[in-house]
């Protein structure tokens, strides 16, 4: 029992002991709930103050939470009680004016009902409640709290105690938040080196961009996307609103999305940007976007920009990299991609050239160089032919190919280079995705390579070829199917079995007495259509088309049986041939279809003219 001064409060000394322990443990001990309970244990057991509480204040939630407690006058379970409604309590009081609420009679007093109605029920008479000057980890403001059944608030030294016990535990919630930043910032730092050398062993394994941007993103709870030096999508992380973009719409906005981030702020000397206040966007709607931004650069080339992005105002987690090793690991994945494009480009087109051409000499040479490269042609191959119209220019081409990679780089050990009018891609048939079909990704590539050239591209496939000897005959297949799609305008992802008797017509069309058979066949055809402006042609193809049935036709047609009569007599009477004659049909729509190939090369040459007049000027 602490012993009294002769007025009977407590003595000075006392006071001062209570300090003394309090000290030696805000002083030795950083743990914040071991120092924080001494601190109320040192109250309640040297002074005669019954009741002292360490309280968080949530405003928001309006009530205080209990954090460390001793409780001489727990006579019910009132005193067990962790959660307080601020209504009708001193605390908020206490953390608005910032001043200490003294409450000389707690039993009586009418400001605070629900702490009078506790007062009696417990038999206290007097109370204060202190604001502390810290926070706790969430940002939330703390008051310590006194309750006593003696009147000690006429004591002159009780108001001073009670302050210099506020301002320990307040330090000693400064401390532990000091200690715990730093091994934050330790364990920040041990994860960045993690993250960093987890990334260095995905690039040596050969993993795929895709792969290894998976692996940054999955240490980090902001959105990231990296765009490369034209500020195209490379890679797009996890939604920063996933109830607004799943998965898949979000990959379709989220260069927009991070184009419009980087238009909304400024870099810093360092190539980087991290805003203090939030932006917003417009495809993010009316909520708060916090940014980090940092740019990629190699001497004065821009290779590339990494956007992170979160639409919560919450901290940033400590075990989160900071940006200068997010920027680490993607500076290495995208100066490997372009050290790997440029010797794909340098040694590839060595190894491309003889094997599509067939003009190479040692099998073993062959397969060795194509080894350096990762590219296994002793497995069985798809070979692709990628075309464009206009015909893209060369830095268009390999602006292209880097694009491409995000596409390309799902198929482990594919190669993409110029070839020919175009590019060409080698994908090994056994690294096509579980479940997608490669005529999927060809689609997407397809897409993606529009998306870039703002023209119209053709993908031609062909293979798998399984001996070095079959890629020549593959490509020209590839080549052969293109070239079809591009003159019969049916441009996708096309194989050359899609066009039939075509690919034999093809070769026939560039014979020099082709033209003599088109005029004896449809020659008045053609010319009563120019004249007229009418589709007799039209009408003859589809009728033969549909082996000479007019109910057929006429629907195919859209017009009724009678009118397609009397366009049959018309270019019967035209061709002069019987119409229903079979040596007559084949001879029309073999005249047609040449028409139309022969037409279709005379267009894309006087299309093409314009653009490789320009290549030379360039």
């Amino acid at each position: 029992m602490a012993s009294r001064s002769a007025d009977g409060g407590t003595d000075t000394v006392e006071l001062l002991q209570s300090l003394r322990r309090m000290t030696v443990s805000v002083n030795s001990d950083l743990k914040l709930d071991s120092v924080l309970q001494t601190v109320v244990d040192a109250v309640c057991d040297l002074t005669l103050w019954q009741i002292c509480w360490i309280d968080v204040v949530d405003v928001a939630a309006n009530q205080a939470e209990v954090v460390a407690r001793r409780d001489k006058l727990e006579y019910s379970a009132a005193g067990r009680q962790t959660r307080w409604t601020l209504d009708g309590i001193p605390a908020l009081d206490a953390v608005t004016s910032g001043e200490p609420v003294v409450i000389a009679d707690a039993q009586q007093q009418q400001r605070y009902a629900a702490y009078a109605a506790d007062a009696r029920h417990r038999g206290y008479v007097c109370g204060v409640v202190l604001p502390l000057a810290a926070q706790d980890v969430d940002g939330r403001p703390m008051v310590l709290c006194v309750q006593s059944d003696h009147h000690l608030t006429g004591d002159p030294h009780q108001l001073p105690f009670l302050r210099t016990v506020a301002e320990l535990a307040s330090l000693a919630v400064r401390n532990a938040r000091q200690a715990a930043a730093a091994q934050a910032a330790v364990n920040t730092m041990a994860r960045g080196q993690a993250m960093q050398a987890s990334v260095l062993e995905a690039l040596i394994r050969g993993e795929s961009s895709a792969a290894v941007y998976d692996l940054v993103q999955s240490m980090t709870s902001e959105s990231m996307t990296i765009l490369d030096g034209d500020a195209r999508v490379v890679y797009s992380g996890t939604s920063p609103a996933p109830e607004r973009y799943d998965a898949d719409t979000w990959a379709g906005v989220a260069g927009d999305v991070a184009r419009a981030a980087l238009g909304a702020i400024a870099l810093d000397e360092h190539e980087q940007a991290v805003p203090q206040s939030p932006v917003r966007i417009d495809a993010l709607g009316e909520r708060d976007v916090w940014l980090r931004v940092t740019q990629v650069v190699s001497g004065a080339n821009v290779l590339g920009m990494a956007v992170f992005l979160r639409t919560s105002a919450a901290t940033y987690e400590p075990t989160h990299p900071p940006l200068s090793q997010l920027r680490s690991a993607v500076t290495a994945v995208l100066m490997r991609d372009l050290v790997r494009h440029q010797t794909e480009q340098d040694l590839g087109i060595g190894i491309i050239d003889p094997l599509l051409s067939g003009e190479w000499t040692r099998r073993e040479d062959l397969l060795v160089r194509a080894s350096s490269l990762g590219l296994p042609l002793e497995r069985p191959m798809h070979l692709i032919a990628v075309r464009a119209q206009p015909v893209p220019t060369v830095s268009e081409w390999e602006s292209l190919i880097r694009s491409l990679r995000p596409v390309t780089g799902q198929w482990r050990g594919s190669l993409t280079v110029r070839a020919g009018a175009g590019l060409a891609v080698l994908v090994p048939a056994d690294c096509v995705p579980e479940g997608q079909r490669l005529t999927n990704g060809l689609h997407a590539l397809r897409a993606r390579a529009e998306q870039v050239l703002g023209k119209e591209v053709t993908v031609g496939r062909a293979g798998p070829c399984v001996e070095l000897e079959q890629y020549p005959r593959a490509w020209r297949e590839c080549e052969l199917a293109v070239e079809l799609a591009e003159r019969l305008q049916q441009h996708g992802v096309v194989h050359l079995d899609d066009f039939g008797a075509y690919r034999f017509l093809l070769a026939a069309s560039a014979a020099e007495d082709v033209n003599d058979f088109i005029d004896k066949i449809i020659g008045r055809l053609l010319a009563y259509d120019r004249e007229h402006r009418t589709q007799l042609l039209d009408t003859a193809e589809r009728f033969v088309g549909c082996g000479g049935k007019y109910q057929e036709t006429s629907v195919r047609l859209h017009v009724h049986v009678s009118t397609l009569r009397y366009r049959l007599e018309r270019i019967t009477e035209l061709i002069g041939r019987d119409l229903n004659d079979e040596e007559a049909r084949f001879e029309i729509i073999l005249a047609t279809r040449l028409y139309r190939l022969r037409s279709a090369a005379l267009r894309a040459r006087a299309t093409d003219q314009p653009n490789r007049t320009a290549d030379r000027r360039r």
